[in-house]
């Protein structure tokens, strides 16, 4: 019942024709299509809605028959903080904005022939041969998807007058006015004059008549959240503000409810033990031990658990880098040791869970100038000693 809805929004979506019946030619692949609900939550873990929609089932396809190239670029972390440090240090608004179906405005690459999903009903031909849904818009699941979207939305920004960065392909400027791209979300910063406030609107309303935006968009939302960023803005005092925080709320939940410490547990300290050195001695070795350890860690997402802490620490908790980078070093044959230092990493993360990265505009910041500031921290490697695997030093 709840396919029928979806594959209708999705075959008549903006009055585009994403989808058409056509009769199955012999000979071509055609591929299955499934119905996938997802809960979304907002980045500080709040409830959002759940999300429904027709995807591909791209396990069936193979290259170079089905698709060609799909990578596409996404904006880097450090492209994301600069801009809301820009928006900060120059007094300058930062808005988001998030394109609704994103994938559906690209054009296949090659022919896709789909069969009908089960809760629509099939159709034939006159003579009674099987008919399918030949995309003539990209969806969900095509490998070719993402590449599509993103040459459909960097062609729009160069035909509205934007530059792309040489530096990072995901930013695009056009004067004052960045636009920061991650997939279909668009962070946006510009300054708080009149006529690049129109400038921006105008912007947002050219968007607006080639894609669609979520409903009751207006380009107009301050960014409080970004791809799981939560930002906190100090108010505005005097056309300026003070400070803003990144936190990763979302992620941090997402991780402590994984290893069952949502309700509590003991926090401690430090990321690490002291002096502590993820070893390969460590790992699991050949015989009887080691097959215990092995199956101790059988049920164990570790990589799981760590890829979650090694965004976070990306995103605004740089406090983890070291000891995502030695959890990490072992992560492809990890340990019961190892386990006990990861679980420690998290209790840190949920003993402080509230710290974020915080950005402040002094006082007599210059408008015109951005100092830019470096810190490290590392392992030199005569520290290691014969004791450990090799004599690498481990920054952070």
């Amino acid at each position: 019942l709840c396919f029928n809805a979806i594959a209708t929004e999705h075959g008549t979506l903006d009055r585009r024709c994403v989808w058409s019946s056509r009769l199955q030619p012999e000979g071509a692949p055609v591929h299955r299509m499934l119905l996938n609900l997802r809960l979304k939550f907002h980045a500080d873990g709040s409830y959002d809605k759940c999300k429904a929609r027709a995807v591909i089932m791209g396990n069936g396809m193979c290259y170079p028959r089905d698709h060609g190239l799909t990578h596409a670029p996404t904006a880097r972390e450090t492209t994301v903080r600069t801009e809301f440090c820009r928006a900060l240090h120059k007094a300058y608004h930062c808005k988001c904005f998030d394109i609704s179906q994103a994938f559906t405005y690209g054009r296949p690459d090659r022919h896709v022939h789909l069969e009908f999903p089960a809760g629509m009903k099939q159709e034939y031909g006159k003579d009674g041969e099987k008919k399918c849904k030949y995309l003539n818009f990209n969806l969900y699941g095509s490998p070719s998807g993402p590449r599509c979207w993103n040459v459909a939305l960097h062609n729009k920004f160069l035909e509205m007058g934007f530059d792309q960065s040489t530096t990072d392909p995901s930013l695009y400027k056009r004067g004052e006015l960045h636009v920061c791209v991650f997939v279909d979300d668009c962070l946006c910063t510009f300054p708080t004059s009149d006529k690049c406030v129109a400038d921006y609107k105008e912007f947002v309303e050219c968007i607006r008549k080639s894609f669609a935006l979520r409903d009751d968009d207006d380009g107009m939302t301050d960014a409080n959240e970004f791809c799981g960023m939560c930002i906190e803005w100090a108010p505005w005092i005097n056309n300026s503000r003070a400070y803003f925080k990144i936190t990763a709320p979302k992620a941090v939940n997402s991780v402590l409810r994984a290893m069952n410490f949502d309700g509590g547990c003991r926090t401690a300290d430090t990321p690490l033990p002291s002096k502590t050195q993820c070893k390969l001695t460590d790992c699991p070795q050949k015989g009887p031990e080691g097959d215990t350890n092995r199956d101790f860690m059988a049920d164990k997402n570790y990589l799981g658990h760590l890829g979650t802490l090694s965004w976070v620490q990306r995103v605004c908790r740089p406090d983890l880098a070291h000891a995502c980078g030695c959890l990490a070093r072992v992560g492809h044959n990890p340990g019961k040791v190892h386990w006990r230092l990861l679980q420690q990493c998290v209790r840190y993360l949920h003993g402080t869970r509230d710290m974020g990265l915080v950005y402040e505009r002094r006082s007599n910041a210059s408008t015109t100038a951005m100092t830019l500031e470096g810190m490290t921290d590392s392992d030199f490697a005569p520290n290691y000693g014969n004791e450990y695997d090799n004599y690498r030093s481990t920054s952070g």
